[in-house]
């Protein structure tokens, strides 16, 4: 089991926002040409329509889709596709959509076509659904449509909802931040809303920690919203997590250490509450302790067998756990790196990782951390855990 943070290689690297946007642009001709064109719109108002970008969006990919919004975007003779793919024009485009979509009237002509579209009850809305959502998203923050993005993002359909949480994330208003957290345990949605909740920034840091801290809430909801406080990375989010990693509960804990050690990956800056995560390490440990020594005397060799099979994996996930909290408090680098020769096994590499621990944790961490890596027997690792275990704090 590795300790690295892919999430953090993936962000420095590539411009996910971008990419998808190009692919969804791609995707869109075979839905409908409005949404096409508001696509290569969103393109064009980022400057990214790029002529590497409009060769590969520009090849021929057969007859596109009539789309009932159509109408509405249409202009005299003119409309906002250009009727061949060679010829895309990025000033025309931009203007007569920007142009069209600021009009008081466009909007009221807009909020009849929605209403209509929001109450129609025969199943075969889909596209259209996903064209207002996607439009919304182009209009102004303070429009009055903006407000029928909340229906949106109940929408039963991924799509739809994929459009909707994505123009929730451009307009930033308040009141979506509830729908877009019920949309974090769905796995078809759970990236555009994280991703969506991530750009609103740490003014809904405390919003988030409400749910966060919210023994009501279904637990899988209440660990996606650590995994978007890590995105949110400010003393506030480092803080929220810590308090509700005080509470103990296991099933939260390791989504809770995994989101404080991004924070401190990206922002090493930023300090962790030292008393809060010292108990937590002692528990961790004790943790790891118990595990191995209840192997150790189990009397059945069934029993033992049976407990093999998990106990590997259980002893790894907890030593990532233990070190990933060390990393919290302590040099997050060094730590990191004396895990990884750990995990890495030669004599040598052990040997460093004990001589760089040695370096950085105080004894009272030391003594009790040690244990777990040494190069020692069973019976002797277990008989220390023993003994140490006697003399450890009451928490």
């Amino acid at each position: 089991m590795k300790w690295d943070r892919g999430d953090k290689l993936v962000a420095e690297k590539m411009d996910v926002d971008y990419t998808k946007l190009v692919f969804d642009t791609i995707e869109s001709r075979d839905r409908s040409s409005v949404l096409y064109a508001m696509h290569l719109f969103d393109l064009i108002k980022q400057d990214k329509l790029t002529p590497e970008v409009r060769k590969l969006i520009s090849y021929k990919a057969g007859e596109r889709k009539v789309s009932s919004l159509g109408g509405l975007f249409e202009s005299g003779e003119t409309t906002l596709v250009p009727e061949t793919d060679d010829m895309l024009s990025e000033e025309v485009l931009g203007k007569e959509v920007q142009e069209i979509m600021s009009l008081d009237v466009y909007q009221e002509v807009m909020k009849g076509y929605i209403d209509k579209v929001l109450v129609d009850e025969t199943g075969d809305t889909e596209t259209s659904k996903m064209e207002v959502a996607k439009a919304i998203g182009l209009m102004e923050s303070h429009s009055p449509l903006a407000q029928k993005l909340e229906e949106l993002l109940e929408d039963e359909s991924p799509e739809v909802s994929k459009y909707a949480i994505e123009s929730a994330a451009r307009l930033k208003r308040r009141e979506h931040v509830p729908g877009l957290i019920y949309k974090l345990p769905n796995p078809l949605t759970r990236e555009d809303a994280c991703t969506a909740l991530e750009k609103y920034g740490e003014k809904i840091v405390g919003t988030l920690s409400d749910y966060l801290g919210d023994s009501d809430e279904d637990v899988g909801l209440r660990k996606e919203v650590a995994s978007v406080l890590a995105r949110i990375p400010t003393h506030d989010s480092a803080d929220f997590l810590a308090w509700e990693l005080a509470e103990d509960n296991e099933d939260m804990d390791p989504e809770l250490i995994d989101a404080l050690d991004r924070i401190r990956s990206g922002k090493p800056d930023i300090q962790v509450q030292e008393e809060i995560i010292k108990i937590k390490i002692f528990k961790e440990i004790k943790k790891y302790y118990q595990i191995l020594i209840k192997f150790y005397d189990a009397k059945s060799k069934a029993k033992k067998v049976k407990m093999s099979e998990q106990l590997s994996e259980n002893l790894v996930a907890s030593l990532m756990n233990i070190f990933k909290l060390l990393g919290l408090i302590y040099s997050h680098e060094d730590i990191f790196r004396a895990y990884q020769n750990i995990r890495t096994a030669t004599k040598d590499s052990v040997d460093y990782a004990l001589e760089l621990l040695d370096n950085i944790l105080p004894k009272e961490i030391r003594d009790i951390v040690f244990p777990l890596i040494e190069d020692l027997p069973l019976e002797e690792r277990v008989k220390r855990c023993r003994i140490l275990l006697k003399a450890f704090p009451k928490m």
